[in-house]
């Protein structure tokens, strides 16, 4: 049974060589789907009163990638203007016809990592099953790898059956399809590491900046404008409300200790380099803007 491990991404280099490494053991191939523009063809957001333009490359993403030089791991650039439907577009435009149509494709951002024994009974449930797709829980790492957000009900990786389809139906913002509540989609015993939260503050940064310009225009939860800095940059165990989105930012009400050696095993492995690169020692101050 052909399974492959596709990536959708602009940004996020901290941990993609370590995301793509915990996959290989269990999959055809890794297809990394590299934007090289964000969402909606957004240039610039103002920020605490100062407008920043986007640059051309965020980060070195790419080049990692590329570094990797496994035939099994292949690296497309295509721009894809909505998240809606986004995953749908990857594997029908994409994947089917560069690479032909998997048994099972699993959907990955660059900051998950998997421990290959969660991955392991995730992929054996699945294909045991008569799901169509489903989800995994995460653990979501927060801040310098020493806390977590508590456990919510939020898409982790995705998985969809393509056997017995041709082409893929339409999908939502996350893997399900259109007119199926995520809370809806099976969820698979396998928990994924997602370490989005503590990737390193200057692509943090951008991050925030870009999310608010592209929900402006296509519409989302309104990202809370402060999030970067009080929330985020400057964060203290006792900060509250840690959630994004303005909205719903009590949804994560706060962070709580995590035991590293709970991590997969190329996180440990680099654990002290990926601790400087992603410290707020690392971050350069604001960039020039205008």
């Amino acid at each position: 049974m052909s399974v492959y491990a596709i990536y959708r991404c602009l940004y996020g280099s901290d941990f993609v060589q370590q995301s793509i490494e915990s996959v290989l053991p269990y999959v055809d191939k890794a297809i990394v789907v590299w934007a090289g523009k964000p969402f909606a063809d957004v240039t610039q957001w103002e920020h605490r009163g100062k407008v920043y333009r986007f640059p051309v490359r965020f980060d070195d993403l790419p080049e990692r990638v590329w570094a990797m030089n496994d035939p099994r791991v292949q690296f497309v650039e295509e721009y894809i203007p909505n998240p809606r439907n986004q995953w749908t577009e990857i594997v029908n435009d994409i994947v089917i016809p560069k690479y032909g149509k998997p048994d099972v494709a699993m959907f990955m951002h660059v900051p998950m990592v998997w421990d290959g024994k969660e991955l392991a009974k995730a992929l054996e449930e699945f294909q045991t099953s008569h799901y169509q797709c489903a989800n995994t829980w995460q653990i979501e790492i927060w801040r310098g790898f020493d806390w977590r957000i508590p456990k919510r009900h939020r898409a982790g990786a995705g998985f969809w059956n393509l056997r017995d389809v041709g082409r893929m139906p339409q999908t939502h913002l996350d893997c399900n399809p259109v007119g199926v509540p995520l809370q809806s989609l099976p969820m698979l015993c396998g928990a994924v590491h997602n370490l989005r939260y503590t990737q390193n503050p200057n692509i943090m940064f951008w991050r925030h900046l870009v999310v608010q310009a592209y929900v402006a225009k296509l519409g989302d939860s309104v990202p809370d404008p402060t999030w970067f800095e009080e929330k985020w940059l400057h964060w203290m165990p006792e900060t509250r409300d840690l959630e994004q989105s303005l909205r719903w930012k009590h949804l994560i009400p706060q962070a709580e200790a995590y035991d590293p050696e709970g991590l997969p095993y190329p996180i440990k492995r680099d654990l002290a380099s990926l601790r400087e690169q992603t410290s707020n020692a690392a971050w350069k101050g604001y960039p020039e803007c205008g």
